[in-house]
């Protein structure tokens, strides 16, 4: 869960709501989409494009090139360029990324085109208006979204995907989970034959008996599940990275939310509660006769 929601807000807090990325036209991503010089120009010509007090536009076409890690290095204009640092962008997805101009970088990686084309713009409702005149353009094979919408978009699959995976694992480990506490409340009742007796005897109820255990079943999976929680707090902040189809590899924090050890502590509980439910029938249903004979 920490994982799914590091990534879920990594993306959504890159972009700007002002700014629009234009993709290819039926891309699902920068990776799988292409746009030409031409309709970079024909972009920053758009009266709705903000421009700089110099009066070019505010426009800035990227392209992905992957396999970028600090201490490795990279051909450029027939010189090797060593990434020595990083930069800090509030935790976005902005900080996987490598930037520089895109004319120098993009011949050196024989790229003779873009990937997307973010553009910064004067009206940011304006946006949908853009988009539905590319459509219509036979000339521009290409789409135009909100900056901060596309990166939440991306965001959505892989999340969903994690927190699936996140499920997957909770539920093994449950499982798992639970038939230990089985065991250990099994293992109990048969050392507390005669305690089991002498309440019975004392005219203590099945019902008692029975809630007795399963609240000391769950009493120790909510120790246990609070001790798991402090083990995994420290991972709060760790950074980590994922990459798709859909996207380079995204560098994200894990963020380790106040919903995620609410659920945490709910999924112990359940585990106690059904591991402590068939043992504490077993003490329920045990004969007095019976569990004082044994004793």
């Amino acid at each position: 869960m920490a994982m799914a929601n590091g990534f879920r807000v990594a993306l959504s807090a890159t972009g700007s709501p002002i700014n629009a990325i234009v993709t290819q036209r039926g891309s699902n991503s920068e990776l799988g989409s292409a746009i030409t010089r031409d309709s970079a120009q024909f972009l920053s010509d758009d009266p709705r494009v903000m421009k700089d007090a110099d009066g070019r536009a505010l426009l800035s076409p990227e392209l992905v090139v992957e396999g970028m890690a600090i201490g490795r290095s990279f051909t450029l204009q027939r010189r090797d360029w060593m990434i020595v640092g990083v930069f800090d962008a509030g935790g976005s997805g902005f900080e996987s990324e490598i930037w520089g101009d895109v004319d120098v970088i993009g011949p050196a990686f024989n790229r003779g085109g873009y990937h997307s084309v973010t553009l910064r713009m004067r009206d940011p409702s304006t946006i949908s208006a853009l988009n539905s005149e590319l459509e219509h353009n036979p000339r521009m094979q290409v789409q135009a979204v909100q900056e901060r919408k596309y990166y939440e978009d991306q965001s959505g699959v892989v999340s969903g995907q994690l927190l699936g995976l996140a499920v997957f694992v909770a539920i093994v480990m449950g499982i798992g989970a639970a038939f230990g506490a089985m065991n250990t409340m099994y293992a109990l009742v048969a050392a507390r034959t005669r305690e089991i007796g002498t309440l019975r005897a004392l005219g203590f109820s099945k019902v008692s008996i029975l809630t007795a255990f399963v609240v000391e079943s769950t009493f120790l999976a909510i120790v246990g599940g609070a001790l798991g929680c402090l083990i995994a707090l420290p991972a709060n902040g760790m950074i980590s990275a994922a990459g798709g189809a859909n996207f380079a590899e995204i560098e994200f924090a894990f963020r380790l939310s106040g919903t995620s050890l609410v659920v945490a502590m709910v999924l112990a509980v359940l585990m106690g509660v059904a591991g402590g439910l068939l043992p504490a029938f077993r003490a329920a249903r045990m004969p007095i006769t019976s569990a004082l004979k044994d004793a």
